[in-house]
């Protein structure tokens, strides 16, 4: 069965495809599950013939069914519309052929579909301000865990060749001290303050 996004409404009903509910004022009416989609195969076409080949290939797809289904579920669909004296007569039978929807249908936009749409809206609105305010350049990225986190570090955002060179001239300075005070004592120069 096909799933529409449309409610459907004639007479006082009220019928909504995607939350599987017929209404009548206001108050629901209960249907069984065949039952239901054979209303909307016929609110889908008002005033249009359907045969009932199509009821059966749209309601039991892949199911052989006997067409004394189809006529029980019509009947059982008449007597929840009701034919009371203020109601039109809504489902018409064409001998031999299948059966018109003969009410004037009203079709609109799902009120579900809406919702849907809006909370898609506001999700992407969210979105877009979050990438927004946390755009940051590939190296101010660190990884931790297996995880992406931004990085505090300073010392991170620095390039590489910087960060040698630094290590490089402490190693010089290093170097230096210590071939100093050995240089000093190897030529027997004092090493501190002379005694006196």
């Amino acid at each position: 069965m096909n799933q529409t996004n449309s409610v459907y409404e004639f007479a006082g009903y009220r019928v909504d495809p995607v939350e599987r509910l017929l209404t009548r004022y206001g108050d629901p009416i209960h249907l069984p599950p065949k039952v239901f989609e054979t209303l909307i195969v016929l609110v889908e076409n008002p005033g249009k013939l359907v045969a009932k080949d199509e009821f059966i290939t749209r309601i039991w797809p892949d199911t052989f069914v006997e067409e004394s289904t189809l006529a029980r579920n019509i009947s059982d669909l008449r007597k929840a519309l009701g034919h009371a004296p203020d109601s039109p007569k809504f489902i018409e039978t064409v001998p031999k052929h299948g059966y018109r929807f003969v009410a004037a249908v009203r079709a609109s936009s799902s009120a579900a579909e809406n919702i849907v749409i809006e909370l898609h809206r506001s999700s992407r609105i969210v979105s877009e301000e979050t990438e927004s305010a946390v755009e940051l350049a590939p190296s101010e990225i660190a990884p931790m865990n297996g995880c992406l986190i931004p990085s505090t570090s300073p010392d991170l955002k620095k390039p590489l060749a910087t960060r040698l060179v630094w290590i490089a001239l402490g190693a010089v300075i290093v170097t230096a001290v210590v071939t100093s005070i050995f240089g000093r004592r190897a030529a027997g120069l004092p090493q501190g303050p002379s005694a006196t």
